[in-house]
Formats: structure tokens, C-alpha cells, sequence
């Protein structure tokens, strides 16, 4: 391995699977869409998600043999765009990874799909892993919190809620103002 560039070893990941053990793998960075961008993972998990899939592909005899990334979540920094997300290149990002994949050096996640985090609301002082360690913790709570659906007239007594009394009529929250119950509000999620 010493005598290989620098360039090479940028190159270089490394895969798990229970037959073949730890081993290295040569890539070429992944080619992205106009609607893509690639990210270079700066920090990531290993998850209670990443740990069932482990046992569900080891469980599995057309996975047990198939390599597999762990990590769902990552903060890392576009250093690639697609023609459609140009304005993305250098911004700090986070992303939730349905498949994993996180583990790696790069990643390739649709534009759509990220989460900005602008310098106003995460300084560059705010370290990566402080960030990713939040991410599903409170991406959980926020979509349920989001998911209630737009039709819905009346909770608590509240009505209306899906307009601000102003003249301009601008959408709001369905639950602002509402009575919320949270079931395992001691849990990670119930307490975000």
C-alpha cells in the first residue's frame, strides 16, 4: 500500500461480509445526474437500523454474500454537483440514506434530499458528529409532527389551522396551536 499515490488511495474503501471478512475495494467516484450531488461523508452513525440490517442480510442467504455499506445518516460537504444543483457545490449537508451507505467516503444523494445546514443555524464550529448524532432523532419527531394530513379541521378545540389570521392567508403549521400527546416522550424522539 506505500507505494501508491495519494490520488489512488482517495480511492480505496473498505466493505464487510461474513464469508469474505473486512476487505479493501478500489472505486472510481460515482458518476451523479443532473439532479445529484456528490458529498464527501465527513461524519456518520452506526444505528440501531444499520444493527437489524446487519442480522436481517445475515439471516438472508441471497445477502449473507453480498457487500454492504452501513450508516443511514450523514453531515459531509458537496463537492460535486449535477447541472440542476450547481448551487449546492461547497454547502455543509446532511442526509438520511434509506439504504445505508453512509460508511463510505462518498456519497451520491438526489438534491431534493438534503438538508442545508446554512452557517446562520449550524456556525462551522459546530462539529459534524454533533450534528449527525440529531439527525434521526429529531427527523423522526419533526415528520410526525408533519405528517398529520392537510384536510384536518379541528384538534383540541382548534379550527382553522391550516391559515394565519393575517389578510395574506400563508400556510402554517396543522398542529400550531393544537394539543399534541406524545407516547414515549422519555425516549430520544418523544424528548425532541
Amino acid at each position: 500500500v506505500s507505494n501508491q499515490t495519494t490520488e489512488e488511495l482517495r480511492h480505496v474503501d473498505a466493505s464487510y461480509t461474513p464469508t469474505s471478512g473486512l476487505t479493501l475495494r478500489r472505486y472510481a467516484r460515482p458518476e451523479i445526474s443532473h439532479d445529484e450531488v456528490l458529498i464527501r461523508v465527513h461524519a456518520t452513525t452506526i444505528s440501531t437500523r444499520d444493527c437489524l440490517e446487519r442480522i436481517r442480510r445475515d439471516n438472508n442467504e441471497d445477502l449473507v454474500h453480498e457487500a454492504w455499506v452501513p450508516g443511514h445518516e450523514i453531515v459531509g460537504v458537496v463537492e460535486q454537483t449535477g447541472l440542476n444543483s450547481k448551487h449546492l457545490l461547497h454547502r455543509r449537508v446532511a442526509a438520511l440514506l434509506p439504504h445505508g451507505g453512509g460508511c463510505s467516503r462518498y456519497v451520491r444523494v438526489h438534491s431534493q434530499e438534503l438538508i442545508d445546514l446554512t452557517e446562520k443555524d449550524f456556525p462551522v464550529s459546530t462539529a459534524s458528529s454533533d450534528i449527525v448524532h440529531l439527525l434521526s432523532t429529531y427527523m423522526a419527531a419533526y415528520q410526525c409532527l408533519e405528517s398529520l394530513p392537510p384536510n384536518e379541521q379541528s384538534f383540541c378545540g382548534a379550527t382553522d389551522l391550516m391559515y394565519s389570521d393575517s389578510d395574506d392567508f400563508a400556510p402554517r403549521n396543522p398542529l400550531s396551536g393544537s394539543c399534541v400527546l406524545i407516547n414515549g416522550a422519555g425516549s430520544p424522539v418523544g424528548l425532541a
